[in-house]
């Protein structure tokens, strides 16, 4: 058996947006998301939350309505969060 690390969630995120780019991530109401567009747009979101200041370890609280918005949003953040982009 070849040894493996055990992936952070952000890395498997991203994983998915890579390997199954064109297969459904999430459905919600009806919207809908691929792997590719919801790893895409949780990025745009991780870039925004560090350029708006936001470091590893600091505290972030998501006010929004439930839907596909909201989870970009939930993990763009845990990805902000997952390493240092500054």
């Amino acid at each position: 058996m070849i040894p493996c690390p055990n992936p952070l969630f952000p890395d498997v995120l991203r994983l998915n947006g890579r390997w199954r780019r064109n297969s459904r991530a999430v459905t919600c109401g009806n919207s809908t998301a691929s792997w590719g567009e919801f790893d895409r747009r949780t990025e745009q979101v991780a870039n925004a939350l560090a350029a708006l200041g936001l470091k590893r370890g600091a505290r972030a609280a998501v006010l929004m309505n439930n839907g596909l918005e909201m989870l970009e949003v939930m993990f763009g953040a845990v990805k902000a969060h997952s390493w240092d982009r500054s």
